[in-house]
């Protein structure tokens, strides 16, 4: 789990008042931040208060790449209510987290379970991402899981670089 919440890099558009999303809810001027759900392929954004999170209930997707895990079960406009069988209790960022690192794991199989809000109604769909394994004790020193996850992020990120577009809307 301690490479998993860093390498999920979450992109997250802070809103001004509740906790939990509605229709109305107001952006906060200048807080874009890109939180990308990792490995589903999924973005999203939640209620935070100066970059804390620990108030957010759920996780508002506001991106679905096409081809990804999380394609053909999330829609933009959706929202994340839980993972792994439960409500968010906490701070959805390292539930969320703790739900990837398990689902990641050979005794996950791959299988991340995402409580999904759709128009009023609520389902569990079972999202399948890569079986990375589990961490070792040392992790990230000399841990095979931790070594895949920065080898996997260094060529995604050459891969992104290499686009001429790369950049051009900062």
């Amino acid at each position: 789990m301690k490479i998993t919440l860093f390498v999920l890099s979450f992109t997250l558009l802070c809103v001004a008042q509740a906790p939990v999303f509605a229709q109305d809810d107001v952006v906060r001027e200048g807080a874009v931040h890109g939180w990308n759900l990792g490995p589903t392929g999924l973005g999203g954004s939640m209620f935070c208060d100066k970059m804390v999170t620990t108030d957010a209930r759920e996780i508002f997707i506001t991106k679905v790449a096409k081809g990804s895990p999380g394609d053909g079960h999330f829609l933009v406009g959706d929202s994340i209510l839980g993972a792994a069988g439960k409500s968010f209790s906490f701070d959805p960022r390292t539930e969320f987290g703790k739900a990837v690192t398990t689902a990641e794991s050979e005794a996950g199989e791959g299988k991340l379970i995402l409580t999904r809000e759709r128009d009023g109604k609520t389902q569990d769909v079972v999202i399948q991402i890569p079986v990375l394994g589990s961490y070792s004790d040392t992790a990230p020193y000399g841990c095979p899981k931790s070594k895949r996850l920065l080898e996997q992020g260094c060529k995604a990120l050459a891969v992104r670089m290499a686009d001429p577009a790369y950049g051009k809307d900062f």
